[in-house]
């Protein structure tokens, strides 16, 4: 009897498995919220150009033209420094999904809705006039959150979670809960 409830137990278990790289999954994003930051960019300067153009066809006839030299400069521009969403997973967890966006993780990106109007654009633009009018506090940072996104497909690796978003592939990690 023992045996029999032991293989029973296993089966049902194999049947409740965690979900794998292969596994296509439906999550529910309840909010997404993106952290908009000023960043230091530094420009190294120019130095002096001059170009110079002949016509030899019928006369020698040379036209210079000079560009001046550019002074190294520095100015803080607006980033996003992080994206977040809040999910639920197939089981019902709430987890909390991360990336930060870099030039080599392309697929970090705002998730948007199906029936988005740009929201992330518009929250973008908002936090640059935010920025402009307040120049004195220099580590301000902004947030844009949308809610009630909706439903959709993904693949789930360990913590790593590719969203099949309207505008492509998101890759996000699972950082914790809600």
């Amino acid at each position: 009897m023992r045996t029999v409830a032991a293989v029973l137990v296993s089966v049902l278990l194999g049947m409740t498995r965690p979900a794998t790289a292969t596994d296509k999954i439906k999550i529910e994003i309840i909010e997404a919220t993106a952290t908009i930051g000023l960043i230091p960019r530094a420009s190294p300067g120019t130095p002096e150009q001059i170009r110079t153009h002949c016509d030899t066809h019928v006369d020698v006839n040379c036209v210079s033209t000079v560009t001046p030299a550019t002074e190294p400069s520095s100015a803080l521009l607006p980033q996003v420094l992080v994206y977040t969403a809040k999910a639920i997973l197939p089981d019902g967890s709430h987890a909390t999904l991360t990336c930060f966006p870099s030039r080599w993780e392309k697929k970090c990106k705002w998730v948007e809705s199906a029936s988005s109007t740009g929201d992330g654009a518009k929250c973008y633009m908002e936090a640059i006039a935010g920025f402009a009018s307040n120049h004195e506090n220099t580590n301000e940072t902004k947030t844009c959150t949308t809610k009630n996104l909706g439903v959709y497909s993904a693949k789930r690796d360990k913590d790593e979670v590719v969203i099949s978003a309207p505008d492509g592939k998101l890759k996000y990690r699972i950082t914790g809960s809600w």
